[in-house]
């Protein structure tokens, strides 16, 4: 089931540097969204900071990006940032889900210099690194071998 987003207020974007920091990424089951630690350890995340932006999405390892431009869209909860690489462009939303749940759909386009049709997309619940403490916790230690990742719900927002 996909929700549409009715805006609440508060719900907005008042200045780009609320975008600088780390942002963690959240996983959902049935009780809702927690912060999950994989039995290989990789969490996803992003760090902004006022020039760059750092994607660890669990791929080939973080990536350092410039940062092009940053603006706040007309619907005021969504701030776009558009990261740069020697290969490859990352156009980025950031948009308010729900600010006193701490809930930010981060969505995300790569397209490779060399092949503009090749776009892939993707898209993450996040919160701030220092709201960690505010969801569950799962831990998938691997004391005694891989154990099978647990299986989450799809985000249900756009």
């Amino acid at each position: 089931m996909i929700f549409s987003f009715t805006r609440k207020p508060g719900n907005e974007w008042k200045n780009k540097s609320e975008l600088i920091g780390t942002w963690v990424n959240l996983e959902r089951d049935e009780k809702g969204y927690l912060i999950y630690d994989p039995c290989d350890g990789n969490n996803n995340y992003i760090t902004i900071t006022e020039n760059n932006v750092i994607y660890d999405l669990g791929h080939e390892g973080p990536k350092n990006l410039k940062i092009n431009s940053v603006k706040i869209l007309n619907t005021l909860n969504e701030i776009e940032f558009l990261g740069i690489h020697e290969f490859y462009t990352i156009r980025s939303i950031m948009k308010i889900i729900d600010f006193d749940k701490k809930l930010y759909l981060l969505k995300w386009e790569l397209t490779p210099k060399n092949n503009s049709n090749d776009i892939r997309m993707g898209k993450m619940m996040m919160t701030r690194k220092e709201y960690e403490k505010d969801f569950r916790f799962i831990d998938n230690p691997c004391d005694y071998g891989k154990i099978p990742e647990k299986k989450f719900l799809p985000i249900e927002y756009d």
